[in-house]
């Protein structure tokens, strides 16, 4: 049953990405940036739908009253392809960062173009730092959008130390808006490099934000400090409601520590 619901899901999720692109030509050729992104907000929230009604993965994002109004930055832990898509319909103008060269493939590149993602060119080596907070000026700060950025930089397996990058905290000081964090088990559930799709009920959870201001050493430890206590009861929550689950093996190393720090 796995198997067959898995297969099921992976051909509707990337069947229903094709055909949106294909149906996003003309507002990529006549549409607004506005219309464009609200397509590809259609698509997220219609693969959230699916993951749960053909997989059997109900997801709940809980702290939704903490993400602010306008401008602000939003710091999540990425462990899954799903953490790229599933917030978006529950932030009203976000943006991106990706490779340069993601505008090579069609329709998807345009799409990423047409809807004022920033662009980093890694080639340029220390100017794409320059780059990035260049666009996060642009975007966040004057347009008032919500700059989405995985602080690790890759996906990380779950239950893995956290090893967040200095670039956010570059980012953070920059634009000098608030920086919410976001904890996350996405990673039990849509595993990396895996077919299978595991059913079950799992939460992400939407800190309470911080403030700007604060230095890049201070803000960094905080970002990590919360999302590490927040991650570990997740975790911890999504074994306990879900006791067929599989565990991989470094998995239940961090639920054994997480465990014995409890019983301190």
């Amino acid at each position: 049953m796995l198997l067959i619901r898995s297969t099921l899901f992976n051909i509707a999720f990337y069947g229903n990405t094709i055909v949106r692109l294909i149906m996003m030509i003309r507002v990529i050729l006549f549409g607004t940036s506005i219309q464009n992104l609200a397509q590809a907000k259609k698509w997220a929230s219609t693969s959230n739908t699916m993951l749960e009604k053909i997989a059997g993965t109900k997801v709940e994002f809980e702290g939704l009253e903490n993400l602010p109004e306008g401008g602000f930055i939003v710091a999540a832990q990425h462990q899954s392809f799903w953490d790229t898509f599933a917030l978006m319909p529950y932030l009203d103008s976000p943006v991106f960062i990706y490779k340069k060269e993601l505008n090579k493939i069609p329709l998807f590149g345009s799409c990423l173009q047409k809807t004022n993602m920033i662009a980093v060119d890694r080639s340029a080596r220390g100017k794409a730092m320059a780059g990035v907070l260049k666009g996060a000026r642009r975007e966040v700060t004057k347009n008032g959008r919500q700059l989405f950025i995985f602080p690790e930089g890759t996906r990380r397996p779950v239950g893995a130390p956290l090893e967040y990058k200095f670039g956010v905290g570059r980012i953070y000081q920059d634009v000098n808006v608030p920086i919410v964090p976001v904890a996350l088990v996405s990673g039990l559930y849509w595993p990396r490099h895996s077919f299978l799709r595991q059913p079950g009920k799992f939460k992400a959870k939407i800190l309470p934000p911080i403030e700007p201001g604060l230095s890049i050493e201070d803000v960094m430890d905080r970002l990590v400090a919360e999302t590490e206590v927040a991650s570990d009861q997740l975790l911890l929550d999504a074994v306990n409601d879900n006791p067929n689950l599989p565990i991989p093996e470094e998995v239940q190393k961090r639920l054994d520590v997480i465990r014995s720090k409890q019983d301190d």
